[in-house]
């Protein structure tokens, strides 16, 4: 099974294509996913462990600054039967630079960007699904600090026909987010149909992305806590890991929060359930 062409140039989708012949389906490379006049972008894909044999995988979506699949959570997730995908974006910015945070300008700028490379790379993967191995109706979207506001931001415009909806095949949603240290980049929190189970770890005392809110100008960007308040008003599915007293440093707590991780998947994804936890984590 050869992979779709439609984003690569014609060169590059040939050597690749002839690659992706010669190898198992799900093997783990980097690819090419996007090519413009000013960037080629590309995303890091890992296999399982042990692909069960016929069987399409669930698939793991991480925004990052580069692709990579060395970390001690992809790794952890691939020998769980996860394959997974890290999708680097457009240079993605820090959320606090010299001291000063983001005007709200320079946010919605830059989450945009972001979020139009990360729907790239999803519908290159969807279109790629069959060739790599994985299950399109259970792609799951994560991110830490910037990254994990684009994924809910992500997530809220899927939900309520915003431009991420028209970027993606039709009726494509995603089936979990998982979020470290992230915040809407909306005042709204509001949704117009239920957003997939999402999974928020955020800690108490986040100077950087507030825990409740964020204060942008004239803007409130709802962060963890207060989308935990909404979800649980509306009946959503969620968790939420409170790490009291805590700041930014949560953002940087994916691989040791491998276990949690897992039980979300397994609970509300794979196993397709709708359990609610509500958790504070003192450490």
């Amino acid at each position: 099974m050869q992979l779709t062409k439609a984003l690569l140039p014609v060169i590059a989708a040939l050597a690749f294509s002839a690659a992706m012949h010669a190898q198992e389906a799900g093997a783990s490379g980097t690819y090419m996913y996007s090519r413009s006049e000013s960037a080629e972008l590309f995303l890091s894909f890992l296999g399982p462990a042990e692909a069960p044999a016929g069987k399409p995988t669930p698939l793991i979506i991480f925004i990052s600054e580069a692709p990579h699949e060395s970390s001690a959570l992809f790794r952890g997730l691939s020998e769980a039967g996860y394959s997974v995908a890290s999708v680097a974006c457009r240079e993605i910015p820090a959320w606090q630079k010299a001291g000063s945070k983001f005007i709200a300008e320079e946010l919605s700028g830059a989450v945009t960007s972001l979020s139009e490379d990360v729907c790239a790379a999803t519908r290159y993967l969807v279109d790629n699904a069959e060739a790599l191995g994985v299950d399109p109706k259970a792609f799951v979207l994560a991110g830490a600090s910037t990254g994990a506001v684009t994924a809910l931001q992500t997530e809220w415009e899927l939900c309520n026909g915003g431009r991420a909806a028209s970027l993606l095949p039709a009726g494509f949603r995603f089936a979990g987010i998982i979020s470290f240290a992230g915040a809407l980049a909306e005042g709204s929190t509001r949704y117009s149909t239920a957003p997939a189970p999402t999974m928020l770890l955020h800690g108490t005392a986040d100077k950087v992305i507030g825990y409740s809110q964020t204060r942008l100008g004239k803007m409130k960007l709802p962060g963890s806590s207060t989308l935990a308040q909404e979800f649980a008003s509306k009946g959503y599915s969620y968790w939420i890991l409170r790490f009291e007293g805590l700041g930014h440093e949560v953002s940087e707590s994916m691989d040791e929060n491998l276990p949690e991780v897992l039980r979300f998947l397994e609970c509300n994804v794979s196993g397709g359930g709708k359990r609610i936890v509500d958790a504070t984590v003192i450490l």
